[in-house]
């Protein structure tokens, strides 16, 4: 039997998330996810429209077929602090100069190939693009761009347009640093892709203890 491939062997990309997709966002994020800490799809909903430009799928683009299949996401809202409070779960606060990590999700079908390693190097990579310009979706110049040009059009043309990202009301250029919790046996993944342990965190979200991690921009 063949080994899976690692995630340097597969065609991934890595793309802001389309409204459409979120369903889909929902449906790894419950297979992932104890169902005590698993983001509803009407919380994802929420977070896609407040933030849009943080909501970032990872895609796997197959020979065999033409669609990309979403593989695995990240999506993040703005808080304000050094860090993470209970609140700050289920917030979001357009000039927050922190971004605020709740989902890192790989379809179980893909763990252990390395996607959430690469996904998370592209998202600090997106992140720090849009600190360095500073507004909004209509602006980004790097991976996001070509898609939400093609999203906005579809969607124009099927009479359901979402309010351009200004709308939002978002801005960028006042970050200082991208937060999370996660459990004890993955800050390793998290230190290896640039976090720095804090220590454990107040946040309590289901049964076990959560920590802290920071990456400084």
């Amino acid at each position: 039997m063949s080994q899976p491939k690692a995630s340097n062997q597969l065609a991934l990309v890595f793309k802001l998330l389309p409204r459409a997709d979120v369903a889909r966002a929902a449906e790894i994020e419950a297979s992932a996810y104890p169902e005590s800490e698993a983001a509803s799809l009407e919380t994802l909903n929420y977070r896609h429209q407040a933030v849009p430009e943080l909501f970032l799928g990872c895609y796997l683009q197959e020979a065999a077929q033409e669609q990309e299949k979403l593989v695995a996401f990240i999506v993040s809202t703005l808080v304000n602090g050094d860090h993470l409070t209970h609140s700050s779960m289920f917030s979001h606060e357009p000039q927050g100069s922190a971004v605020c990590i709740h989902s890192v999700c790989v379809d179980p079908a893909y763990h252990r190939r390395g996607i959430a390693s690469r996904m998370l190097q592209s998202y600090t990579k997106h992140v720090q693009d849009l600190k360095a310009r500073g507004h909004h979706l209509d602006t980004l110049p790097t991976l996001a761009a070509e898609m939400a040009e093609k999203e906005k059009k579809k969607e124009n043309n099927n009479n359901n347009s979402q309010p351009s990202s200004s709308a939002h009301g978002n801005s960028f250029g006042q970050l200082d640093r991208v937060l999370l919790i996660t459990h004890k046996e993955l800050i390793g993944l998290y230190a290896g892709a640039g976090y720095q342990l804090i220590g454990p965190s107040k946040v309590e979200h289901g049964p076990d203890l959560w920590y802290e991690m920071v990456h400084i921009l």
